[in-house]
């Protein structure tokens, strides 16, 4: 689908598992018929329950050597998606140019492995207990006890309003080794598939790759919501934003 402002047309794309398709479904700038909104294939944006998600297995350091790859790919862009992103972004969501441009050329620094690494020591619980069991001491107890991390599979309403959000959520995703759902939020609708294709470019069929989706539909669309928030389908749901309401 294509979207429109007084001057130019953006094309939006969504992204599931490496697919990408030109505006499957509505979009808050185009078509609002109901065959735009049946589109949206709800089946292909979960990962069944009885599964393991595409990156359970995979080990942590490897996770963190591919997203500097990514990084590193956002950071040259080689084939332009980033700045066709950007502009589209501009055009479409009347976002200012100089924050824009600024955003997009520190896109690459959320994958950097340095960041990553701290984020797993200092926030995520460790390397030791997402690639396996990690022993405890309890007070007062003989023996150890013994935790791991577990895969989840995420739904996340992003925020629009900063480009690195997006970032920010498919790096954490990737850390603990999740399964996510981004939704677009209508005023950026571009930089979340632009970097999953940036993904794709690095490392088509990887279960990085087939573990992140990111498409739109218009908050509170009970029609896609009903279903997509169940239990059976998604375990977590991350919002971000703030307590003001306004169109996601």
């Amino acid at each position: 689908m294509t979207v429109g402002s007084r001057s130019a047309l953006a094309s939006v794309p969504f992204v599931v598992r490496g697919r990408v398709a030109e505006g499957r479904n509505q979009t808050p700038y185009g078509n609002t018929a109901p065959q735009a909104r049946a589109a949206l294939d709800l089946d292909e944006l979960v990962w069944p329950s009885h599964a393991p998600v595409p990156l359970a297995d995979v080990p942590t350091q490897d996770i963190i050597d591919l997203l500097a790859q990514v990084g590193a790919w956002v950071r040259r862009d080689p084939d332009g998606i980033l700045a066709r992103a950007r502009e589209s972004l501009i055009t479409v969501s009347g976002a200012s140019r100089p924050l824009a441009e600024r955003s997009y050329a520190e896109l690459w620094r959320y994958f950097d492995p340095d960041l990553a690494r701290f984020q797993l020591e200092q926030e995520l619980g460790g390397t030791r207990a997402m690639d396996g069991w990690r022993s405890v001491q309890v007070p007062g107890q003989g023996r150890p006890s013994f935790v791991r991390a577990f895969p989840v599979r995420m739904v996340h309403v992003l925020a629009g309003n900063a480009p690195g959000v997006a970032a920010i959520s498919i790096v954490r995703s990737a850390l603990v080794k999740g399964a996510s759902l981004l939704k677009l939020a209508s005023n950026d609708l571009f930089t979340a598939p632009a970097l999953l294709r940036a993904v794709s470019a690095v490392a088509p069929g990887h279960p990085l790759e087939q573990s992140l989706a990111a498409v739109y539909w218009r908050g509170g669309d009970d029609a896609v919501e009903s279903v997509l928030m169940r239990p059976q389908f998604f375990d977590k749901l991350i919002v971000w934003g703030g307590a003001r309401r306004s169109r996601a």
